[in-house]
Parts: C-alpha cells; sequence; structure tokens
C-alpha cells in the first residue's frame, strides 16, 4: 500500500506526458495571442489604409466629374458643329438647285411675259 499519497502523485506526474501538455498548451495559448493581436494590426492597418483610399476618392469626386462633365460638353460641341456643317453644306446645295431654277424660271417668265408686253 501507498504510504505516502503526494509522493505517488508526484512519482506517476514525473512519468507522466501532463507537465509537457501543459507547457505546450501555454506556448499555443501564447501564438495564439500574439496571432490574434498581429491580425488585429493588420485588420487596423488595413482599415486604415482603406479610409485613406476612400477618402482621397472622394476628394478627387469633384475634379473627375467635371473633367466627365467637360469631355462631354466638347464632344456635344463637336456633334453640333458636325451638324452645322452638314446643314451648311445641304443649304449651299439647295441654294444652287434654287438659284439654277431661279435662272430657268426668268427664262420662262421672259418667254411668258415678252409676247404679252409685245402685244401691248
Amino acid at each position: 500500500m501507498i504510504e505516502h499519497p503526494k509522493e505517488a502523485i508526484k512519482e506517476v506526474e514525473d512519468k507522466s506526458l501532463l507537465p509537457l501538455i501543459g507547457e505546450k498548451e501555454k506556448e499555443l495559448e501564447a501564438m495564439l495571442e500574439r496571432t490574434k493581436a498581429e491580425c488585429e494590426e493588420r485588420i487596423r492597418v488595413a482599415r486604415t489604409e482603406a479610409e485613406t483610399y476612400i477618402k482621397k476618392a472622394k476628394e478627387e469626386l469633384p475634379r473627375l466629374a467635371q473633367e466627365k462633365f467637360e469631355a462631354g460638353v466638347k464632344q456635344i460641341e463637336q456633334e453640333a458643329q458636325n451638324i452645322v456643317q452638314a446643314f451648311q453644306k445641304e443649304v449651299q446645295t439647295l441654294q444652287k438647285n434654287a438659284e439654277k431654277h431661279l435662272d430657268d424660271a426668268k427664262k420662262v417668265a421672259i418667254k411668258l411675259i415678252l409676247p404679252e408686253i409685245e402685244k401691248c
């Protein structure tokens, strides 16, 4: 029979892996805490960078909108200029045709009016 229970427990603990397991658990817990802290720091840095990026993007929005607006206005002005030029060409063609028909109409009018004038 065991006379000294404390000595028996100590003897079992010495032969057991329990102290080693306990030590490894503590090491793992410490590693886990370091990893958690590192992850939290990385998240904090990422959030800060994201906030900075968003702030810069918001600051750039008015300039980008103005540039897009100005580019749109230039495009509309160019399209309007193209339409005006197309209409000017069409008007010139119509004017030439009208002048040609006017000459023909004058000739017809002279042929019709001269006999009437000669009768008078």
